[in-house]
């Protein structure tokens, strides 16, 4: 009996052991647990402060911004936390050194971009403005404290104050009188020759762009007074008078000159005067023929209206004359010179070499027709697909009067019309079937057959 009451004693014992060891490691664990979870809050929080710093650069107060943050997160995590502090006091404590050391670094490095980018910039203005003494100091200043590369930044000030060395020559030579003169002045800087001829080949560009634009401008205002004053050659309500071309911008003589419109404004007094016909008004179709085939030939610089206005009395009416200048912004356009092709086709040429070739007729009715289309351009100037289609529709009775005296098939001339855009008219069903006499200056006229 007495055995098996040390027995029963001796496996309480046993039990009571075993319960306080697994309780005691039970402690543990969860005093391990929730400290692992402490730490695990404390560095996802720093975690989330380091990542957003991406991007800030208010550097200055990374670290103080810092220490702020992580009392906070310190006292967040120990309201909540149930284990030893002192457990978790020595895990932040350790953390922190390494978190500083990182936070402190980033904000340096950070500076140091930060003063180099502004070295960069302040660099750029100053080598703009030419300022030599703040690009050496400011260069000395960056290298000598750390945030500048010595090489990068002896570099960069050798490069500044060769670049205000070209721009003061450039300056020099874009203020010289003359060609001659500004060549002596790049021969006497202290530039390489490569940099010597750069400059010289920079002035040519510059040189001929000024003069190229001048031109162009000045042309301009010629062509603008041209026209003006062609218009007003012949106009009773707004006469040209000689004093307007005495002050005028146009040349002294030649084709468009104040010579020529002195010579216009007194041939039409003296015509007036005697009771005759106003000079030039009658345009030769040969020169007309040869004038738009010259625009529209791609080898050939487009006509200014100088040498336009120099025709006139050669060949070439008052009229014409307005008309081709005012028209010369549409002329120029692909679509005229598409649909100019066009008819030209249609009324039988045969390129530049050979022109209308065995068929004159066409040269005649193909002048009237752009005589009319360019009446038309000079009052309204149009543009794409109707300036198309209104010279198709101006030069449909010339066409359809050449093909009938060329005695087209009328299924042809329909199927032509018809691919146009154009109906056939009824002035074309009434034309006669006969061919016109060999005197290519009569013209058709409905009722009265060919006439002068």
């Amino acid at each position: 009996m007495t055995q098996g009451i040390r027995a029963a004693s001796a496996f309480a014992q046993e039990a009571q052991q075993a319960s306080a060891y697994f309780a005691a490691r039970l402690t543990e664990a969860r005093r391990k647990s929730e400290l692992m979870r402490a730490q695990n809050s404390w560095r996802q929080g720093v975690n989330d402060f380091v990542l957003g710093l991406e991007g800030d650069t208010d550097y200055d107060t990374y670290e103080t911004r810092f220490e702020a943050f992580q009392k906070k997160l310190y006292g967040t995590i120990k309201k909540n936390y149930k284990g030893d502090i002192q457990d978790f006091d020595n895990f932040t404590e350790r953390e922190l050194i390494g978190t500083r050391f990182e936070i402190g670094r980033a904000a340096r490095k950070g500076l140091i971009r930060q003063m180099e980018g502004q070295y960069w910039e302040d660099l750029a203005m100053a080598t703009k403005r030419g300022d030599r003494d703040f690009i050496e100091e400011s260069t000395d200043t960056a290298i000598e404290n750390g945030y500048l590369d010595p090489v990068a930044g002896e570099k960069a000030k050798a490069q500044a104050l060769k670049k205000i060395d070209i721009q003061e020559a450039w300056n020099d030579v874009m203020a010289s009188e003359s060609h001659a003169e500004a060549l002596k002045i790049i021969k006497a800087t202290h530039l390489s020759p490569s940099e010597k001829s750069s400059l010289v080949a920079a002035y040519d560009r510059e040189m001929a762009f000024r003069e190229a634009q001048e031109k162009e401008v000045r042309e301009a205002e010629i062509t603008e007074v041209q026209d003006d004053f062609i218009t007003r050659a012949y106009d009773s309500s707004n006469p040209l008078t000689h004093s307007e071309v005495d002050n005028s911008i146009l040349e002294p003589t030649g084709g468009g000159s104040k010579a020529f419109f002195h010579d216009l404004i007194e041939k039409r007094v003296k015509a007036i005067q005697k009771g005759e016909r106003e000079p030039y008004t009658e345009t030769d179709p040969r020169v007309l023929a040869k004038v738009l085939l010259r625009e529209n030939d791609l080898n050939q610089p487009p006509m200014s209206a100088t040498e336009i206005l120099d025709l006139v009395g050669e060949g070439l009416g008052v009229k014409t004359a307005q008309s081709l200048i005012k028209t010369m912004s549409v002329r120029n356009t692909d679509i005229f010179k598409q649909t100019e092709a066009a008819l030209k086709a249609q009324f039988g040429f045969e390129g530049l070499l050979k022109g209308f070739g065995a068929k004159p007729l066409g040269a005649v009715y193909y002048n009237k027709a752009m005589t009319d289309i360019l009446a038309e351009l000079t009052a309204k100037p149009l543009k794409g697909k109707e300036l198309r289609d209104r010279m198709y529709e101006l030069a449909q009775p010339y066409l359809e009067q050449y093909w009938e005296a060329s005695d087209k098939d009328p299924e042809y001339v329909d199927k032509t019309l018809e691919l146009m855009g154009l109906k056939p008219s009824p002035m074309g069903k009434m034309l006669l079937k006969k061919a016109p006499p060999k005197d290519y200056d009569l013209e058709y006229v409905p009722g009265k057959g060919w006439v002068k």
